[in-house]
């Protein structure tokens, strides 16, 4: 507990700064950063070993299309999952990403210039606004966001009447929510309290919601609590607050959040370590991070879901295929929806971790199955048929484990 307890004071810090800068707007976006890969370099997973990368198929013949990714971060383990795809596949399907970073609106914006000006065909951003879709309009440029729907009417009403919007990818983040408590009252939890982000957060929104429902369906579980942290400084938020629920409440015997990264759920977990808790008041959440096999060991952490980083490749694999006129999509578009990855005890981030991190779940040869740049008969389903069927069941059939 020493060691990460330190880690934690750490990574709060780290949090706050990337909070302030986000509503500040002050620090200039990084320079673009392309993914080409450096002779004699492969990827590595999240342990330092080198991830499976093999591949039967040569490098793309054709010239490669480049695309214009823009992340909050590459140093975190999921934005440095993308980076490490994204060296992956490049070569193999023709296409050169140049990753960039914005944490605010006024970023984005001007790191879409920046693409733009570099000579991408197409953009894929964690967040789009309508500025940036009308600088993709004026440049024939396509765009497309990740992570989640365009929630926004307004926004969404103007970007299904725009000829470069190619869509957007989502997940079901209601349902994300209600398998958070499944698993605590699976765990025997009848006295709960929910973490989540100020209302205004599609996603954490729609978490929370899931949560909510489900736990009102059980006739032996109660909500007894809420907090609603403000993301520039949460993760010391949700330390301050649980430790108040648990001296308000101490029946309280688990715990819902909504996301885990960025410190909170070391300091979630610490606080409850601190009070004497640890394995007694369980944690269920989104998102895996350094040490998850650690807390799921220690009996705290009963629940969470990760696997997310192939998503910006199959919505890559869509942008690139539409931009070489390879795919039609007859005035729709691109509705990517795919799974998160349930992780349930130390035996399921086990399994996680051999067919999730330590190798890619979808290889080369794969993805190119699917495409009409390089399958004539491939279609658009096809594409999403094999997203939808993500699973470790899946990966390990697939791949002959």
């Amino acid at each position: 507990m020493k060691k990460w307890k330190k880690l934690l004071a750490l990574m709060m810090c780290v949090s706050m700064m990337c909070g302030l800068v986000a509503c500040g707007g002050t620090e200039q976006a990084p320079e673009a950063e392309s993914t080409a890969p450096v002779e004699g370099a492969e990827p590595e997973n999240e342990n330092g070993d080198v991830a499976n990368t093999e591949s039967s198929e040569t490098n793309y013949e054709g010239e490669a299309v480049k695309i214009g990714f823009i992340g909050w971060g590459f140093t975190d383990t999921l934005g440095g999952e993308y980076k490490k795809y994204f060296e992956y596949v490049g070569p193999a399907i023709g296409m050169d990403f140049n990753l960039v970073v914005a944490v605010n609106q006024d970023e984005m914006v001007s790191q879409t210039e920046s693409l733009i000006e570099a000579g991408v065909k197409g953009i894929i951003s964690y967040q789009v606004t309508s500025t940036m879709m009308q600088l993709c309009e004026k440049n024939g440029v396509y765009l497309a966001q990740f992570g989640a729907a365009v929630d926004d009417p307004e926004l969404k009403e103007y970007l299904e009447g725009c000829e470069y919007w190619l869509g957007a990818s989502d997940y079901d983040h209601y349902a994300c929510g209600v398998g958070m408590v499944d698993a605590l009252h699976e765990a025997g939890c009848k006295n709960i309290i929910t973490l989540g982000i100020a209302a205004g957060n599609p996603l954490h929104d729609q978490r929370l919601k899931g949560s909510q429902d489900e736990a009102g369906k059980f006739d032996d579980m109660n909500i007894i609590g809420e907090y609603l942290g403000n993301t520039a400084s949460v993760a010391q938020e949700y330390s301050e607050q649980v430790t108040n629920f648990i001296t308000m409440y101490p029946e309280l015997d688990g715990i819902t959040m909504t996301g885990a990264s960025n410190g909170c759920m070391e300091a979630v977990l610490q606080a409850i370590d601190t009070a004497g808790k640890t394995g007694e008041i369980k944690l269920a959440t989104l998102d895996v991070v350094e040490g998850t096999d650690t807390y799921l060991s220690e009996g705290s952490l009963v629940y969470t879901l990760g696997g997310q980083y192939p998503e910006v490749v199959f919505v890559a694999l869509i942008m690139g295929d539409v931009i070489r006129g390879n795919l039609d999509l007859g005035g729709e578009k691109m509705v990517l929806i795919g799974n998160l990855i349930e992780v349930k005890g130390l035996e399921g981030y086990e399994l996680y971790k051999e067919y999730i991190v330590n190798e890619f779940p979808f290889t080369v040869e794969e993805l190119k199955e699917v495409s009409p740049t390089f399958n004539s008969e491939a279609t658009l389903q096809d594409i999403y048929d094999l997203w939808e069927s993500y699973s470790i069941e899946d990966v390990m059939e697939r791949h002959q484990h």
